[in-house]
């Protein structure tokens, strides 16, 4: 994959693989996660980097993702190539953890979110692969939690 900016690995420290990546983590990382955000958050984060530009990770490298309240803010195609870019990185079995602001909620709708993610959208994510070819996102769980929609899935990635 060739990324937008050439110097990417310069940006990326060295790290040992799999890693459980915390993507958009801004200033509510979570422990033992490798934080990567556009935002350096005064020097808390990882890896600074806008995964518009594709996530320079290798493939297969992630062992555990979550993203918090990041999603809701990418331009619809970016999302979906975001998207990609996060299954493309997360290794066979990987648990992949999506919270947003449900879509049907006046937080879920402010100005600066371009995607308003109700559960129609987790059970899409769940169909994007279709799952007679062995490799998909097996939704899991998908609950709501005050004011959050919080999606669990499993990548399925058979070697």
């Amino acid at each position: 994959m060739t990324y937008k900016m050439d110097t990417y690995k310069n940006r990326v420290p060295m790290l040992t693989y799999p890693i459980r990546l915390d993507l958009g983590a801004g200033n509510y990382p979570l422990d033992g996660f490798i934080r990567m955000d556009a935002d350096p958050c005064d020097g808390k984060t990882d890896v600074v980097w806008d995964v518009k530009d594709g996530i320079p990770l290798p493939d297969r490298s992630v062992s555990e993702l979550y993203t918090s309240h990041f999603l809701e803010h990418l331009a619809p195609t970016d999302y979906h190539y975001v998207l990609q870019e996060m299954f493309r990185v997360c290794a066979d079995q990987a648990k992949v953890t999506i919270k947003v602001p449900h879509g049907d909620l006046p937080e879920g709708a402010l100005p600066c979110h371009y995607n308003l993610i109700r559960e129609a959208h987790m059970n899409a994510i769940n169909i994007w692969f279709p799952h007679h070819l062995g490799t998909y996102w097996d939704l899991k769980s998908m609950t709501r939690d005050g004011i959050h929609l919080i999606a669990v899935f499993q990548i399925i990635k058979p070697a």
